[in-house]
């Protein structure tokens, strides 16, 4: 499993190596696109490529100056994809737990006024 970071930067990678092949990406490019709460700098993005292509994610051919030459192997994309999907789940699921509490709500409600018509009948007849 990897960290917020590292599954944040695949998803990037994965965004920018489409096709498979290698693909050169500057270091500010992905600073860029990294989300401003981790603070990314270009030490951080190195460590955490580095990481990747220990971990088999990803392949890097060479790092020149803040320049990355690399590619997503197998393993990296289908990482990134399931992330993707994880993510999405995740988005979904408070506004589906909301559902029981509205339908409980409604019934006490008119469960509440029913019996204050039915009380008004009653006392209306007697």
């Amino acid at each position: 499993m990897l960290d917020e970071r590292t599954a944040v930067l695949l998803k990037i990678l994965n965004k920018k190596c489409l096709s498979g092949s290698y693909k050169v990406i500057s270091g500010d490019e992905l600073i860029s696109e990294f989300p401003e709460r981790f603070g990314a700098d270009l030490d951080l993005i190195r460590q955490i490529l580095i990481n990747l292509s220990q971990n088999g994610l990803i392949s890097i051919r060479y790092d020149s100056d803040g320049e990355f030459c690399l590619s997503l192997l197998p393993k990296g994309r289908l990482y990134a994809e399931s992330y993707l999907q994880e993510s999405k789940i995740i988005e979904k699921v408070p506004k589906t737990d909301l559902l029981p509490y509205l339908f409980i709500f409604l019934a006490i409600f008119f469960g509440i006024v029913l019996g204050g018509l039915l009380l008004k009948i009653i006392g209306c007849l007697c």
